[in-house]
């Protein structure tokens, strides 16, 4: 049973929407973990929970958070963990003129290119939103359009961390990409939901990657 409506609608994009990515195939017991929002000044902390674990991640990255923490995006690097396109200021593609969201993801793509040295080959959009035109961009940005099999659910206020973790170990299966939250608000709650589901996840006997 899928308990959130987020997850629900991601999962239901991924499967009738050509492009849209929310699961990988894999044979293994393999799940792909992605933190949204990032980088922040808590970003430190998670990576210190992933290389405590042996786990890797993949960071859609906002280019203003980049601007803003650029030694904690360095530190993504640094550490071997993907990057992803999350815009430069996560406008809303629902809520704006498409101008003005195509030229939010370029900027997103320029801030990483600049902090990377090349352009990310994944993009996943402000809020889970998109539109044709938002397909369009990917293909012509070679940028392959993420979106998530399981949600934690992690920026919700009053969120209870034992119960989102316990929500994403129900719901996982093979090939999921997670998403979780990086951002400065989402602290200190999505950091002890990020530890309860890597090592829930760990416990399990799931291997935690980056997405290819």
């Amino acid at each position: 049973m899928i308990s959130t409506t987020a997850t629900w609608a991601a999962r239901s994009a991924a499967a009738i929407v050509p492009g849209v990515v929310g699961r990988l195939p894999v044979s293994e017991n393999r799940v792909f973990l992605t933190f949204d929002d990032g980088p922040s000044r808590d970003t430190g902390d998670l990576l210190n929970l992933l290389s405590e674990t042996g786990s890797s991640a993949t960071f859609f990255l906002q280019g203003n958070q980049i601007d803003r923490h650029p030694s904690a995006a360095g530190r993504i690097i640094e550490a071997g963990h993907g990057l992803g396109n999350h815009s430069f200021s996560h406008l809303d593609a629902w809520r704006n003129a498409w101008a003005k969201v195509e030229d939010d993801l370029d900027r997103g793509t320029e801030s990483i290119a600049a902090l990377a040295g090349a352009a990310p080959m994944w993009m996943r959009p402000p809020f889970g939103r998109f539109r044709p035109a938002t397909l369009r961009w990917c293909r012509e940005n070679d940028q392959r359009l993420a979106l998530w099999d399981v949600m934690a659910q992690d920026f919700l206020p009053g969120v209870e961390p034992e119960g989102a973790a316990a929500r994403v170990l129900r719901e996982v299966r093979t090939g999921s990409i997670l998403v979780l939250h990086d951002g400065d608000v989402h602290q200190p709650k999505a950091l002890k939901i990020a530890e309860l589901i890597v090592s829930g996840l760990i416990e399990s006997g799931w291997s935690i990657d980056r997405l290819p």
